[in-house]
């Protein structure tokens, strides 16, 4: 199994790859950092731009059962169970494409088939993910016969919240959640359950 460390790590990665690109975004399923920017609450977007400096993430490990990079567009392409470990989520698929920028650091992971994302207080899956790791940004697809779904359990166990959609997006340090074809599961009926749910996006 290979491993690729993200503040990277790529010299043993060897040549570039003819490997394709991931497939071009839609306007429907544009890059992360344009929905984000584009789309931001505006009480989100104003706390994103006067807030302070971030502490930089830690480096994410990614191991794969095959690893192609291509130095020159900075891309490398992850195939078969493809484990992220990053410090805000660990991410499960059978393939992965990601984006990195020129001075080394992960900016954008698209991971497709049979997604699992987790930490200690969400479980989410999906047929694709598209991870935008400087915004925080997460866009998670369903596929036809098995919808997008978030399992939120940081109530404790018994009090667990399930938001499921065709697309959902949500940012991973700001309680908002936006979701296509909803259906949204809580432990009690109300509209402050509801606004949890959502983390208050009502």
């Amino acid at each position: 199994m290979k491993r690729l460390f993200v503040l990277l790590t790529l010299v043993a990665a060897g040549a570039a790859s003819a490997e394709p690109a991931p497939p071009a975004e839609s306007a429907t399923n544009a890059p992360a950092a344009a929905v984000a920017a584009t789309n931001l609450p505006p009480a989100e977007l104003a706390a994103a731009t006067n807030a302070p400096p971030r502490k930089p993430l830690r480096p994410a490990v990614i191991t794969a059962e095959s690893t192609f990079y291509d130095r020159k567009e900075g891309i490398a392409v992850f195939t078969g169970k493809v484990h992220v470990d990053d410090e805000r989520y660990q991410i499960h698929a059978d393939k992965a494409y990601v984006s990195i920028v020129p001075t080394n650091q992960l900016r954008r992971i698209v991971a497709i088939g049979h997604v699992a994302m987790t930490n200690e207080a969400r479980r989410a899956y999906g047929a694709k993910v598209t991870y935008n790791r400087p915004t925080g940004t997460v866009v998670l697809v369903g596929a036809d016969d098995a919808p997008a779904k978030i399992v939120d359990e940081s109530k404790g166990a018994g009090k667990e919240q399930t938001v499921v959609g065709s697309k959902i997006r949500f940012w991973v340090d700001a309680e908002q959640v936006e979701v296509l074809d909803a259906s949204i599961t809580t432990p009690t009926s109300g509209a402050g359950d509801l606004k949890k749910a959502l983390g208050g996006g009502l």
